[in-house]
């Protein structure tokens, strides 16, 4: 009985160590999934399978799945074995020779320096003198937008409405695809095939 009562607050303890670090990283998304995702594998395999069931179960309770969860899903089913190479080509990268690595690394530099400043010119009809910013202040996070729902109203529309304008960015911003910068040309599962150009809109 005593044993059986220490596992239960061994597990018990864990659990609430557990959920204080996940609480604690509430405010930090990237940082969550990666923690909660390792700790899974972590696990074993039968919770990694647990973890696919679970987000299947999620995708047929609602009748609008998110799209990251959907483009996972997606992505788990007709990629199969090959998504660990993918997810690895991702994170790491092309193999590629010292020369050409060191030819990559300039090209970054030299786009780095001609796109991290941006300028904005002044409206027509204003005195206004042209504004130069850092890029990161205004794109910040890069979204795809993978659903309808901004083209079913004007964009002058929503500006026009104030306080309305921002509930609706609030509300469809959470129905759009977030993407790192380092998928930005990688195969889309939507798709079907690696895109050829980003367009990434201004502010």
């Amino acid at each position: 009985m005593y044993i059986k009562n220490s596992v239960c607050q061994t597990c018990l303890v864990r659990v609430i160590c557990l959920f204080q670090k996940y609480l604690l990283m509430e405010k930090d998304p990237s940082s969550f999934s990666r923690t909660l995702l390792q700790d899974i594998q972590d696990l074993g395999r039968e919770a990694v399978i647990g973890l696919w069931e679970c987000l299947y179960e999620l995708q047929k309770c609602h009748p609008r799945p998110h799209p990251n969860l959907s483009a996972v899903l997606d992505e788990i089913t007709h990629t199969g074995e090959g998504l660990v190479d993918q997810i690895l080509l991702d994170e790491l990268g092309h193999s590629l020779t010292p020369e050409l690595r060191d030819i990559q690394e300039k090209h970054k530099q030299h786009l780095m320096e001609m796109t991290e400043t941006l300028v904005e010119h002044r409206p027509p009809g204003t005195t206004l003198e042209p504004q130069r910013f850092p890029i990161n202040e205004r794109y910040v996070n890069l979204i795809v937008v993978s659903t309808d729902q901004f083209r079913q109203r004007p964009q002058n529309e929503l500006i026009q409405t104030g306080v309305k304008h921002e509930k609706y960015l609030k509300k469809t911003r959470t129905r759009l695809e977030h993407i790192s910068s380092n998928r930005l040309f990688s195969w889309n599962p939507q798709s079907r095939c690696v895109p050829h150009a980003v367009m990434i809109p201004g502010p």
